[in-house]
């Protein structure tokens, strides 16, 4: 049953439509691959700048067989405006999603920014001492043997005093640098404090450690830092002990290093575990 007024109504733009030849003929060709299904249908149908919604509504008998089509083609004014919201939408959820991806970055940043502050020295960008001694436990914690050396620069007051503490850290970053440039990977090392560095060699020998030091002390002595020329630096090295604290393990080379220092500077003392 169809309401006469809305079937004349329809009846009416469809008869104009289909008067026109041109568009007829377009209205043919986007139709007919969908008749032999037999199978109700919708077609969206643009012809001249306008927009048409085809509908074609399988008819069925008393037997429920297919007969045909009641169809009729109606203008789809709507469909600018809904294609038109759509692309808005889009637009919106890419922006927003942009916004979102930009928010999460900022705050991966600030991330990684405050876990630098919190486990690296700020002037050279090695670890700072809580970050070595928490990296140096673990291995401490094993029954294996490591070394440990303590290094500072020599007469670093008189640095300090003469060319002034802006001078000084270039030396203290220049140091840094030649210890990334000169230790293997596997070493960890840090800016314990002040002019003083430490490094911890996992399952090295104190024999071996010592070569790398001795390496490590040439190196630096041949090195023109800045504004001052040539440094020196002193070491202290020593082994670790089963489940001892990292601090006695760095007291110990610590003592070693002093004598290092009353000894002449420039050198390396070992100080042994055993001693």
């Amino acid at each position: 049953m169809v309401d006469k007024d809305v079937y004349q109504t329809q009846l009416n733009i469809n008869q104009q439509l289909f008067d026109n030849p041109i568009f007829f003929n377009a209205y043919q060709q986007t139709v007919t691959p969908n008749l032999n299904s037999r199978e109700s249908f919708t077609e969206l149908f643009h012809f001249q700048g306008e927009n048409y919604l085809i509908v074609y509504l399988e008819t069925l008998n008393i037997q429920q067989q297919s007969v045909g089509y009641y169809t009729f083609v109606m203008p789809a004014r709507e469909y600018k405006a809904i294609v038109s919201t759509r692309r808005i939408m889009i637009i919106t959820s890419t922006v927003v999603y942009l916004l979102i991806a930009l928010m999460l970055y900022v705050l991966y940043q600030r991330q990684q920014a405050i876990l630098t502050l919190a486990t690296r020295d700020p002037l050279t960008g090695l670890y700072n001492r809580h970050k070595f001694n928490q990296l140096v436990e673990k291995h401490i914690k094993s029954k294996q043997k490591h070394a440990l050396m303590i290094l500072d620069i020599d007469h670093f007051k008189h640095v300090n005093d003469t060319y002034g503490h802006n001078v000084g850290d270039e030396v203290l970053v220049a140091l840094a640098q030649q210890m990334t440039l000169v230790l293997d990977h596997s070493e960890i090392f840090a800016r314990h404090g002040g002019e003083e560095f430490v490094v911890f060699f996992p399952q090295t020998s104190l024999a071996h450690a010592k070569i790398v030091a001795d390496i490590l002390r040439r190196t630096i002595e041949k090195k023109v830092m800045p504004t001052v020329g040539h440094v020196t630096i002193s070491i202290g090295l020593t082994d670790t002990v089963p489940h001892e604290h990292i601090i006695h393990t760095i007291e110990r080379a610590d003592k070693a290093l002093y004598e290092a220092k009353r000894l002449g500077r420039n050198r390396v003392v070992i100080q042994s575990s055993k001693a």
